[in-house]
């Protein structure tokens, strides 16, 4: 059967649609990025759905899962690179791309806190500029936003605030090996200077607080679902940590006192004395003890009843740390043993 013309013209029309529609979905499809699930992506970029299936593969409990996503998604590390690397520093970003910043390198900082943590990190050494490329660029960008900020990462707006923490966050994990105690010292001063400034916006200064809770918790290796995130959230001023002492949970007690050490919030002696009656495990007073050594000036509200406690106890670790806290307290010289080091 011979076509006619009206035919002929008809399917040439449509063809030329159909060529048109391919083409067009082949531009925005997410399936044209190899080596990353097109469930993670839209319109070619990563999106909100893709960083919770990574916060969900990777938090899983089952390593098999890790492996499993990962396998499925063999150049995700290097995809997401090379999307923050996208971003050019001397640009002046707007809020959607300060935002897109935060979501791909949370999502890569997730993927580097995993059990496959080495495979990722390979796989950022093999990508283009490689994994010291993406660290000096972090390095950067923190120093950028602060020098906008005019050294201050509050004066910022909190999109900005929030890349920065990020920024922060992912580059402590490109890390060899972390000294979560040095960090937490770095994140105590960085708040005091912050917070020195008296900034019309606190977000910055909250979220330094909301990450030591973080580092706390992993220098002491307390399980995370011990502490919970709801409580991490709540904590906005450094004052809430002294709240938290009296807290029912004793993981939740022990990541105060040592948190308490690093920022010393004022007013924070009473509640020390409580809990140190109330307290019976050794790595817990011994937490405390080391908050109290902080607090000098006040050392009559506390120096008696620890010289009490001195004399009444029978353990000599918990003696040895009394008497090490007395002189610390009056700035006299201390021997550092090994319970200084078993309970940090």
């Amino acid at each position: 059967m011979s076509i006619n013309h009206a035919n002929k013209t008809w399917l040439i029309s449509v063809s030329v649609v159909a060529l048109v529609v391919c083409g067009f979905l082949a531009l925005n499809s997410n399936w044209l990025i190899s080596g990353v699930e097109s469930r993670l992506l839209k319109n070619g970029r990563f999106s909100e759905q893709g960083l919770q299936a990574v916060v969900e593969a990777i938090g899983s409990s089952e390593i098999s899962t890790q492996k499993a996503f990962l396998q499925k998604n063999p150049d995700l590390a290097a995809y997401l690179n090379s999307e923050l690397q996208g971003l050019p520093l001397e640009d002046e970003w707007s809020q959607t791309e300060m935002t897109y910043f935060s979501r791909v390198s949370s999502a890569l900082r997730h993927l580097l806190e995993g059990a496959e943590a080495s495979v990722v990190k390979q796989a950022l050494i093999e990508s283009a500029g490689g994994e010291q490329r993406l660290t000096d660029y972090l390095d950067d960008l923190i120093s950028l936003r602060k020098s906008l900020g005019h050294g201050y990462v509050s004066s910022l707006s909190n999109e900005a605030q929030q890349a920065v923490g990020d920024a922060v966050r992912l580059l402590a994990s490109l890390s060899e090996s972390r000294d979560f105690k040095q960090e937490l010292v770095e994140i105590a001063a960085w708040y005091a200077a912050e917070k020195g400034q008296r900034p019309s916006s606190t977000t910055y200064q909250e979220w330094l607080l909301q990450y030591a809770w973080e580092l706390s918790s992993a220098e002491l290796k307390l399980k995370p679902s011990n502490l919970g995130d709801e409580l991490q959230i709540s904590i906005k001023k450094e004052t809430d940590l002294t709240r938290l002492l009296s807290h029912s949970n004793e993981a939740v007690v022990k990541n105060a006192a040592n948190l308490i050490s690093a920022f010393v919030p004022k007013n924070a002696i009473t509640a020390l004395r409580f809990q140190l009656v109330r307290s019976g495990n050794n790595q817990e007073r011994f937490l405390l003890l080391n908050a109290i050594k902080w607090y000098g000036e006040q050392r009559s509200q506390i120096e008696p009843q620890l010289k009490s406690m001195l004399r009444l106890t029978r353990d000599t670790d918990f003696q040895e740390k009394i008497m090490e806290t007395i002189n610390h307290l009056h700035g006299r010289p201390i021997s550092i043993g090994r319970h200084d080091e078993d309970s940090n």
